[in-house]
C-alpha cells in the first residue's frame, strides 16, 4: 500500500514510519489474538450484518432462489470482510495522521496504542480484502458482472475511507459513504446476488440500516470532535459543530423508524413493525445525546445503537418472512 505525504491543512503530514508511526514501544504479541478481534470493532459489525439479513429476507420472500442459503452466507462474509478491511485500514491511517492517539476517548486502537505496527495492520487489511475478493468472485459466478463492480467499488472505498490523498472521512463524506454502502447498496446488492434481479423496494428499505449505521458514525464523530479538529479530520461534526452532530444522530434514528413503518405498511408486512422495538429503546439514548453527553460517555450510545441496528434488522427480516 502506498504511503504519501501532504502539507495541505486538510491532509496533514503522515508521521513516523510504517513500523512505528506513533514512536511508541510496539509489542505486537502483547495482547495476542484479541488485538485483531478488537481492531475489527465487533460492536459496529451490525452495520454490515443487518443489510445482508434484510436483503436475504426480501429475496426469500419473493420465492427462495436455488442455492440462496450458500449465496447469502457468502454475501455476509463478503460484507463483513469489507467492513473489517475498512476498520483495519482506519486503525492504521488514522494513527499515522495523528487522528488516533494512545489517550483517545473511544475504544483502544491497536496502532495508536503501540500493540501493532502500521505494516502489520496494513497486511491484515490486505488479507481481509482478499477474503472480500474471494466472496465477490463466487457471487460474480452466480450473478454476473454487477457483483464485480459492486465488490470492487466496496473494497476500494474501504481503503479510501481514511487512506489516499483525499480520504473520505477527512472530507466530511463519511456519512454519505456509510449511508449508501451499509444501506441501499448493501440491501439491493444482496437481493441481486441471490435472485439476479434488481428490486426497487430494496433500495428504499435499505435506508433503514443505512440510517442507523449513519447514527453510529455520527456518535463516533461527536465523541472524537476535539481530536479530529486537531488532526484536521474535517468530519461533518467538525465542520458543522456538536449541535449538528447531536441532531444528526436523533434524526437518523427517527428516520430509520419511519422507514420501518413505511415499508411494513406499504408492503402489508405488519410483523416487520417489530423492528421498531429496539429502535424505540434508543429514545433514552437520544435524550442523553441531546442533553449534552460527550466524550467517553458516548461510547455507551455507540454500543446501544449497534445493538439496535442488529436487533432491528433481524426482527424486520423475520417479520418480513413470517407475514
Amino acid at each position: 500500500m502506498l504511503i504519501w505525504k501532504s502539507e495541505s491543512p486538510t491532509s496533514p503530514s503522515l508521521s513516523g514510519s510504517l513500523d512505528n508511526p506513533m514512536n511508541t514501544a510496539v509489542n505486537p504479541a502483547s495482547r495476542g489474538l484479541w488485538v485483531w478481534v478488537e481492531s475489527a470493532r465487533p460492536k459496529t459489525l451490525a452495520a454490515s450484518i443487518a443489510p445482508v439479513v434484510i436483503g436475504s429476507a426480501l429475496a426469500w420472500q419473493s420465492g427462495p432462489p436455488e442455492g440462496w442459503i450458500v449465496a447469502a452466507v457468502v454475501t455476509l462474509v463478503g460484507a463483513m470482510s469489507v467492513q473489517i478491511t475498512c476498520n483495519y485500514a482506519n486503525d492504521a491511517f488514522d494513527a499515522m495522521r495523528g487522528a488516533d492517539t494512545a489517550v483517545r476517548l473511544g475504544p483502544r486502537r491497536a496502532v495508536a496504542s503501540g500493540d501493532v505496527t502500521v505494516r502489520a495492520m496494513c497486511s491484515a487489511s490486505a488479507v481481509t480484502a482478499l477474503i472480500s475478493v474471494a466472496s465477490v468472485s463466487f457471487l460474480a459466478a452466480r450473478a454476473g458482472w454487477p457483483m464485480v463492480v459492486l465488490g470492487a467499488l466496496s473494497v476500494c472505498l474501504a481503503f479510501a475511507y481514511t487512506a489516499g490523498p483525499l480520504p473520505l472521512a477527512y472530507l466530511g463524506l463519511g456519512e454519505l459513504f456509510v449511508m449508501l454502502f451499509f444501506g441501499p447498496i448493501a440491501v439491493a446488492g444482496t437481493v441481486f446476488a441471490l435472485t439476479q434481479h434488481w428490486d426497487a423496494s430494496a433500495i428504499w428499505i435499505g435506508l433503514m440500516p443505512g440510517l442507523l449505521a449513519t447514527a453510529i458514525l455520527s456518535i463516533n464523530n461527536l465523541r472524537d470532535i476535539d481530536e479530529d479538529t486537531k488532526s484536521h479530520k474535517r468530519t461533518l461534526a467538525v465542520r458543522l459543530g456538536r449541535g449538528f452532530a447531536r441532531w444528526e444522530y436523533v434524526g437518523s434514528v427517527v428516520a430509520a423508524a419511519a422507514v420501518v413503518v413505511g415499508a411494513s405498511v406499504s408492503h402489508s408486512r405488519p410483523v416487520s413493525l417489530a423492528a421498531l422495538l429496539p429502535i424505540a429503546c434508543l429514545w433514552p439514548t437520544c435524550l442523553r445525546v441531546l442533553g449534552g453527553s460527550q466524550g467517553a460517555e458516548l461510547n455507551h450510545a455507540l454500543e446501544a445503537t449497534g445493538k439496535a441496528l442488529l436487533a432491528g434488522g433481524m426482527l424486520f427480516a423475520i417479520g418480513w418472512c413470517l407475514t
